[in-house]
């Protein structure tokens, strides 16, 4: 399974990444960055901080690109 992180701060990243197994395929990227990764998964976690209007924008372009089965969102 390919599961995508993004994240508005690396620590976050690198946290959700230490919940996987070796059998999952993980990719990430910061919620900010212009790559931020591919558009097509299996799953979708997101980690940002929704009190910050500048992330709630970037957010619903990275939800509106992706094509994830599943999505779970953090705080």
């Amino acid at each position: 399974m390919l599961v995508h992180i993004v994240a508005d701060d690396r620590n976050k990243i690198s946290e959700l990444r230490a919940l996987f197994g070796s059998q999952d395929r993980i990719t990430s990227a910061l919620l900010n960055d212009e790559n931020r990764g591919p558009n097509e998964c299996d799953a979708l976690i997101v980690a940002v901080d929704l009190r910050n209007a500048d992330n709630i924008a970037t957010f619903k372009e990275v939800r509106r690109l992706s094509t994830a089965r599943r999505e779970d969102f953090r705080d």
